[in-house]
């Protein structure tokens, strides 16, 4: 084994820089939760009503109802950007602040 090699296999799996990969992966998932937030989203209702109404109208009455609705929760202010810039960095910095 030469010494390159025996760096390379004690940073593989040195404490530290196990633990910065872990922090740079959930900072990663921060990111793309981040970029979630510019998507569109829909919301589905459904319902319906069957009642049985005699003493009243003489029959039954049937309501069915369906709706979509499309929603974007999208700021013009750029606070949405912003986040995602900031997790970006964020996500950077934790290999590069390992010291070992």
């Amino acid at each position: 084994m030469s010494a390159e090699d025996a760096v390379l296999a004690a940073e593989k799996d040195h404490a530290r820089i196990l633990s910065a990969d872990k922090t740079a992966s959930s900072l990663a998932k921060d990111t793309s939760v981040a970029k979630a937030e510019l998507a569109p989203h829909v919301d589905a209702t459904v319902s319906y009503m069957k009642k049985d109404q005699v003493d009243a109208i003489g029959g039954e009455a049937t309501s069915a109802q369906a709706m979509l609705r499309l929603g974007w929760n999208f700021s013009v202010g750029g606070a949405q950007f912003a986040r995602i810039e900031k997790s970006v960095s964020r996500k950077k910095k934790p290999r590069q602040n390992v010291r070992i």
